[in-house]
């Protein structure tokens, strides 16, 4: 049958615009080659329906949307470039998820695969069909994320971590972001606006409550108190915690320098009896096993 002058029916619940080649469906003016649109104060719908009334195992699908290609290279898959699936996730079809395909290499071929993945219980996986969290990125190569700040703001781009007893009670806030300067800044608050907590420069300096470390590690305890504090499980006779300074030979070589130890001497418990002991190197090796202790502060003060 053919209609130059295009058809109505029933007013304007379908309509064929034979002029321009275009369908609408409760409009009589469609804008594209198919144009729903829903009456005033209802939503338009559009419902996809798979005719299977049983489901017999998990991924099954349930429905489809292709979206189709002309290029000569996607004729392998059917001429279609992409493509939205519902599936089932259990074999009683009470669990649907949302998969996402998109035409490319896998990874040396050609071909449509599954490219996003939200499970019926809200879980995204970028890279795998099974997310275990709320976004599950996976990759068998570098597997990034890539927040992009484009307009040069000061505070950059960032993740910002926040935990609620309530909707509307924080009781944990925190994150990290780049700023404009190349500064990665961590920080964190109970309840409001983030306080800066470590701060890694340009240079490479990491500063510890300070915002202009001067050295590869600045500590600040913000008053009077210790910058740092060193403990080890160690709690027999012997056992140490301590700090290595290491220097690099002109030949690339990491050389043992010196080391200051906190060590566990006789007592009971031993660990109550510790000795302050300063390590230096012996000049003919760098191993070290080669490290001799050349000075010694007892718990007494000797």
């Amino acid at each position: 049958i053919r209609y130059l002058s295009g058809i109505n029916v029933d007013t304007n619940t379908l309509f064929v615009d034979a002029s321009n080649d275009r369908v609408g469906i409760g409009t009589t003016a469609p804008e594209a080659l198919l144009h729903v649109k829903a009456a005033d104060t209802v939503t338009g719908v559009i419902k996809i329906e798979g005719g299977k009334n049983t489901v017999t195992s998990a991924g099954e699908i349930n429905s489809q949307l292709d979206f189709g290609s002309n290029a000569g290279s996607v004729n392998s898959a059917g001429n279609v470039g992409g493509r939205i699936s519902s599936i089932t996730e259990n074999t009683i079809g009470a669990a649907i998820g949302m998969a996402f395909s998109t035409f490319g290499p896998t990874p040396a071929i050609l071909d449509l695969r599954e490219a996003m993945r939200i499970t019926a219980s809200g879980m995204v996986g970028i890279g795998t069909t099974s997310p275990s969290q709320k976004l599950h990125v996976a990759s068998a190569g570098y597997a990034r994320i890539l927040i992009e700040n484009t307009d040069n703001q000061a505070n950059g781009a960032g993740l910002i971590l926040t935990v609620r007893s309530s909707p509307s009670v924080v009781t944990g806030n925190g994150g990290m972001y780049l700023d404009n300067a190349n500064n990665l800044i961590l920080f964190n608050s109970g309840v409001s606006a983030g306080n800066e907590r470590i701060r890694i420069n340009d240079f490479g300096y990491v500063g510890i409550n300070t915002t202009t470390p001067s050295s590869f590690l600045t500590v600040s305890p913000g008053g009077s108190g210790n910058a740092a504090t060193f403990t080890s499980g160690a709690n027999i006779s012997a056992n140490y915690v301590g700090i290595t300074l290491n220097s690099v030979t002109t030949s690339g070589v990491e050389w043992y320098g010196s080391e200051i130890r906190n060590i566990n001497t006789g007592g009971s418990p031993g660990y109550l009896n510790p000795r302050l002991g300063f390590f230096t190197q012996n000049a003919s090796t760098y191993l070290p096993a080669d490290r001799t202790e050349k000075m010694s502060i007892l718990g007494n003060g000797n």
